[in-house]
């Protein structure tokens, strides 16, 4: 039979090894997800696909069932059994905090910022209002809440740092960590961490302490969640199943065990929670119509260029989680995430600016959206926009210069030359690709792609 010394170490090893791994995976990942394109970039994907929140919000966009259903109702499982494995072992944010916890041992405990005993327990209550209040937005239409889930703020953030912006919501991710406790964040912010505390309200296997402890709360002290129990109801639903606790312990007065039944008084707490999560998705169903009216009728929420097999405008706003994976896909630099002058429903989201960059077509935007707000469409089909000239800044128009880099650089015969060498653009070809209006060489460009 293994040593409980060996089986400390080898938890020790791959606590660290396993969510570094799955960091670093991430991190490579989002490096290939470029252009050309290689298979790695699917490992974040992957990732992505574990969260339950957006499994529903792909299906809520496609209106299908996906074939990767499968993956997210696995994790779902297993968090009801042993609870949050996922973010305690798969999570590359996680695994990016992790180096908090281990940070903040460094530090000599006068220098760490101590905070209030009561506010623990008050981020404990609010919590759930948080969820409640995500999913009320989520359900009106509102897409930007997405952006709070791990795998998209992770993909939002690293992909800033490379396009050379400062990762704010990062940056407050980390400092909570070092204010309040490592894993702050992921217990009192992430929407996909608190559904996960709720689905592990039933789970079966916990952490409990046996009549050897001595309460010297050392195990407390080591808990990255701060969900560590020393009464009778053992580990809380934060718990990460990172065995620090057990491990910690020299007096082995902690063990993991199975519980055959749940406590009314947890299970009661287990279903107020849940009538929370209910009331928000019916309180969000019922304004979703109207929210949607108001929002989108402002002027603020007109429409932009948007990457080829972009959903309609609405249902984009809604489905898009602004993860920027195709601003960071894409060749030509074309593809920008808007700004927040452009409104709260439209920040974040991808917008051509074809003077930056043309869609070249590769249709690689498509293959990296995680929720389904680009879908995968051939190139016959793709339709932008439409490119309109305004011939009072045409070279050829005013000047009479046969100046034919529009013509040269459209790829699909979209712009028909005269005898006199003036061009015309046939509505019906262009595709709104973008690439007369980036080639144009008036400064103010004469050849605009407007929303057809």
């Amino acid at each position: 039979m293994l040593s409980k010394i060996f089986i400390k170490r080898q938890l020790q090893f791959w606590r660290f090894v396993f969510p570094v791994m799955i960091l670093i995976l991430s991190l490579y990942s989002l490096e290939e997800t470029k252009y050309p394109r290689s298979e790695f970039a699917n490992i974040v994907l992957w990732l992505s696909r574990m969260d339950p929140l957006l499994l529903i919000a792909h299906m809520g966009s496609a209106l299908v069932v996906p074939d990767w259903i499968w993956l997210p109702i696995l994790v779902i499982l297993a968090t009801a059994f042993i609870g949050r494995v996922f973010c305690g072992w798969l999570c590359p944010l996680g695994g990016l905090l992790n180096f908090v916890y281990y940070g903040r041992r460094l530090f000599p405990k006068g220098l760490l910022v101590k905070t209030d005993k009561n506010l623990p327990s008050f981020f404990k209550a609010a919590k759930y209002w948080w969820l409640t209040l995500i999913v009320v937005f989520a359900s009106a239409g509102a897409g930007i809440s997405s952006v709070f889930t791990p795998l998209t703020f992770f993909s939002h953030e690293i992909t800033k740092l490379y396009l050379g912006q400062f990762p704010w919501l990062l940056a407050a991710a980390i400092l909570s960590g070092f204010i309040f406790f490592p894993r702050f964040w992921c217990t009192y912010v992430c929407p996909t961490g608190i559904l996960f505390t709720l689905i592990a309200g039933w789970h079966r296997v916990k952490v409990r302490v046996t009549g050897k402890c001595v309460n010297c709360d050392y195990c407390k002290s080591v808990c990255p969640v701060n969900a560590v129990d020393t009464g009778p109801k053992g580990s809380g639903e934060e718990c990460l199943v990172c065995g620090r606790c057990w491990a910690a312990c020299s007096r082995q007065a902690i063990s993991w065990t199975l519980r055959r039944q749940a406590s009314a008084a947890s299970d009661m707490q287990s279903r107020r929670n849940f009538l929370k999560l209910g009331t928000a998705i019916a309180v969000g169903s019922l304004i979703n119509l109207p929210a949607r009216r108001l929002i989108f009728a402002s002027p603020s929420a007109s429409p932009s260029l948007r990457p080829p097999g972009a959903v309609p405008e609405n249902d984009f706003l809604a489905t898009c989680n602004r993860c920027s994976r195709c601003v960071k896909v894409c060749p030509t630099g074309g593809l920008v995430p808007m700004p927040f002058s452009s409104g709260i429903m439209t920040y974040e989201t991808p917008e051509l600016i074809p003077r930056k960059g043309c869609c070249e077509l590769c249709m690689l935007c498509s293959k990296v959206c995680p929720t389904g707000a680009i879908r995968p469409i051939k190139r016959l089909e793709v339709k932008i926009g439409v490119a309109r000239l305004d011939e009072g800044r045409c070279l050829a128009w005013t000047q009479g210069k046969a100046c034919l880099i529009c013509k040269e650089r459209c790829p699909v015969d979209a712009i028909i030359i005269d005898d006199s060498k003036r061009p015309y653009i046939n509505s019906r070809n262009c595709i709104g690709c973008g690439a007369c209006e980036n080639a144009c060489p008036v400064e103010e460009t004469a050849v605009k792609v407007v929303i057809d």
